[in-house]
């Protein structure tokens, strides 16, 4: 778990290599994980590392529309981490919760017709929420029940891919209506892929 002074660094370092902004509900909606799980007690000593580690947004003020550093809502992931000693299934839980109080999702919804022209919006779907990073609609399998999306330019940190994954099995779920969904992560460039990419298998 990152210590206070690797949270510093970590953020510079995101600050520095990855750049980019994320919208306020992304942050939102990690905050009312933490909320709903650790109480008003547990966001705030998530907000005290927040600012420890050199991130000094107002968690009381952030608008679900407006850009932020995305290095402040990774940092939030493992600030929960190292306050709440949580691993990966409590990441992937709280990337399940996002779409579902995620404002600019449900405003989607209304217009995803299919799951097939919800894959293929999805590209659009993720410039919606970052600046940074560029996500590729790769395979459309209906038959066989599979999707493939593929990630690139966003070597954020590790515990992102798991977060995604269950941001995406969530969206999935939404979208495909089936509750025996599984999503994998089949490459990483944490791994020295050239992108992540996460195959969507359903029943």
């Amino acid at each position: 778990m990152a210590k206070a002074k690797d949270l510093r660094k970590i953020y510079a370092d995101l600050l520095q290599n990855t750049g980019g902004k994320v919208r306020g509900e992304a942050i939102i909606s990690r905050m009312a994980y933490i909320r709903h799980q650790k109480g008003e007690a547990g966001v705030r000593a998530v907000g005290k590392k927040l600012k420890e580690a050199g991130c000094r947004i107002e968690l009381g003020k952030l608008q679900s529309l407006s850009w932020y550093p995305e290095a402040c809502g990774i940092v939030i992931i493992l600030a929960a981490q190292e306050v709440f000693g949580w691993g990966e299934t409590d990441i992937f839980a709280m990337g399940e919760n996002a779409p579902k109080i995620s404002f600019l999702v449900k405003l989607l919804m209304k217009y995803f017709v299919s799951v097939e022209k919800t894959f293929l919006a999805s590209p659009a779907n993720w410039r919606k929420h970052h600046t940074t990073g560029t996500l590729e609609a790769f395979d459309f399998n209906s038959r066989d029940k599979h999707i493939i999306i593929r990630l690139k330019d966003y070597k954020a940190h590790p515990a992102m891919c798991v977060f995604l994954r269950g941001y995406f099995s969530q969206f999935a779920r939404m979208v495909i209506k089936s509750e025996k969904i599984e999503v994998r992560e089949t490459k990483c460039m944490f791994a020295g892929a050239d992108c992540h990419e996460f195959s969507i298998i359903w029943q």
